[in-house]
C-alpha cells in the first residue's frame, strides 16, 4: 500500500476530477477521477498480508523504490 494524499477538487461544481500526490515518490497526478477513487482509492481496511510502503520501508529495502524511469512510466492521468 503507498499513501495518496488527495488535494484540491479541479471541477468544484462537478466533484468529478481531484488532484493528488504521492510523497514517497514526490510524484503529483493533476487529475484523478471518480473511477480512480473508487476502484483504488477507497480501500479503508488494512488487511495483514499488506505493507505500507513508506520511507521507513524504502530505507530497510532500498532496492524495491523505483527509480526515475519507472516513476516517469506512471500514468498521468490515472
Amino acid at each position: 500500500m503507498i499513501k495518496l494524499c488527495y488535494k484540491d477538487w479541479k471541477t468544484p461544481r462537478s466533484y468529478k476530477l481531484l488532484a493528488g500526490s504521492i510523497a514517497v515518490f514526490n510524484f503529483e497526478w493533476s487529475n484523478f477521477n471518480n473511477y480512480f477513487v473508487t476502484f483504488y482509492g477507497s480501500n479503508k481496511i488494512r488487511t495483514p498480508d499488506m505493507v505500507i510502503l513508506d520511507t521507513a520501508y524504502f530505507d530497510a529495502h532500498p532496492e524495491a523504490k523505483p527509480n526515475d524511469e519507472v516513476l516517469r512510466r506512471l500514468p498521468k492521468k490515472p
